[in-house]
């Protein structure tokens, strides 16, 4: 940001918030020293503020790929892996809570936790999470079971997917979720990138 220069939020009629940045300077002084002529610029920075996010994004997004590289290559075992990438997704990714679960081949087709980090407060373990198509299986994580395709809800409040879970979730500021599946081993993240306290 310019230290000679005023800045002012804008919201225009669809409601987009806008940084506008005015500049102004003196362009000529007249015989005795006074301004004659000041000159000024209005600019529009929200374009400008959408790249630098978009970057901060990607790098965070780099980063914590190339940290998940390092934690593979120093990994003593698959648990620890496991916890350390929970760790990265979190303390890197912007993330408030991410957990590594197991896809069960028993009856009730039951996802086990074995890896989590950031904030929850014993969500994991009150979750008994299925893959089965039955309502505690057709969240993401069931989903993403199932389908081996990831699965992401951006509104747990008004996701119907998400019922079984959404009072817990909102106690801990959860407001999405994303959930990957690698051959029936399958990892959560739930962040708060939309909670607004």
């Amino acid at each position: 940001m310019n230290n000679n220069a005023v800045y002012n939020r804008i919201i225009s009629k669809g409601g987009l918030v806008h940084l506008v940045e005015n500049q102004c300077g003196i362009g000529e002084y007249d015989e005795e020293g006074n301004a004659a002529r000041e000159t000024g610029r209005v600019s529009d920075t929200l374009r400008q503020q959408q790249m630098a996010s978009e970057l901060y994004k990607l790098n965070r997004a780099l980063l914590a790929s190339n940290s998940c590289s390092h934690a593979l290559l120093h990994a003593n075992n698959e648990i620890d892996l496991l916890f350390h990438i929970c760790r990265i997704v979190v303390d890197i990714g912007g993330y408030r809570m991410a957990w590594v679960g197991y896809a069960e081949h028993d009856k009730a087709k039951s996802v086990r936790p074995v890896a989590q980090a950031g904030f929850e407060d014993g969500y994991v373990d009150m979750l008994r999470i299925s893959w089965a198509d039955e309502e505690r299986g057709r969240g993401p994580t069931g989903t993403a079971i199932r389908t081996g395709n990831p699965c992401v809800i951006t509104d747990i409040v008004a996701d119907p997917r998400f019922e079984p879970w959404r009072m817990d979730a909102k106690k801990r500021g959860y407001a999405s979720s994303l959930a990957a599946c690698r051959n029936r081993r399958f990892s959560q993240n739930s962040n708060d990138l939309t909670h607004k306290p």
